[in-house]
């Protein structure tokens, strides 16, 4: 069976939402009525938020917006992360909203925790890692980075650190490339196109490839 991983990425949060949201419901279920007599009254519960006096019931609408807000946005990121196959290789691609800070070579805690996983999976394979960095076509000159090759370069040098420095991955077994606007996936010409392009690849070359 052959599936777009975004779609699979997708179902799977989906699902996993579902099943966690009916586990909480069975044990709330089972809690309520084995505990009838000393269960509090409903009408009082969300009218008192922890650590706050008085009657705050907006506190928990905040609060569970927030909670949907950022679960959607964990679920767009995952989607975002492309996946390809190449013969002998694997290919993780994360669009730099996920990977990276607008115009930053700043690892975020997103891409960090891929990066770890990644790892892990490469040095028990025995694999090599090539580390392309990717921009779009909007020029940029700053006093850090003197155009987009810069960019590029610097945001693979990044995922190279983290692993080489922090992971402890072998430094001979790992390389980061640059290529600027140079390699688009999809159309500079409109902000969805664009926002595809800024992104980081990272391929693991187990050790049959050639």
């Amino acid at each position: 069976m052959k599936a777009e991983y975004g779609k699979m990425m997708m179902w799977y949060f989906l699902i996993s939402d579902a099943l966690t949201f009916s586990g909480f419901l069975t044990a709330y279920g089972f809690m309520r009525f084995a505990n009838e007599k000393t269960w509090p009254v409903a009408e009082d519960v969300f009218t008192h938020f922890p650590g706050i006096e008085g009657n705050q019931p907006l506190l928990y609408v905040a609060l569970m917006t927030f909670i949907l807000i950022m679960s959607s946005v964990t679920m767009v990121l995952a989607v975002n992360a492309g996946h390809e196959r190449k013969q002998g290789a694997v290919v993780v691609k994360v669009g730099a909203g996920g990977a990276f800070p607008t115009g930053d070579a700043t690892l975020t805690p997103f891409i960090t925790r891929i990066i770890e996983r990644i790892g892990t999976v490469a040095r028990s394979a025995d694999a090599r890692i090539v580390i392309g960095g990717h921009t779009d076509s909007v020029p940029i000159s700053t006093m850090k980075y003197r155009d987009n090759w810069d960019l590029s370069a610097a945001r693979a040098v990044s995922v190279v650190r983290e692993l080489v420095v922090n992971r402890g991955f072998d430094a001979e077994k790992i390389e980061a490339q640059g290529f600027a606007d140079t390699r688009p996936v999809a159309d500079n010409g409109t902000a969805e196109g664009r926002s595809r392009n800024r992104r980081i690849e990272i391929e693991v070359r187990l050790s049959e490839a050639p």
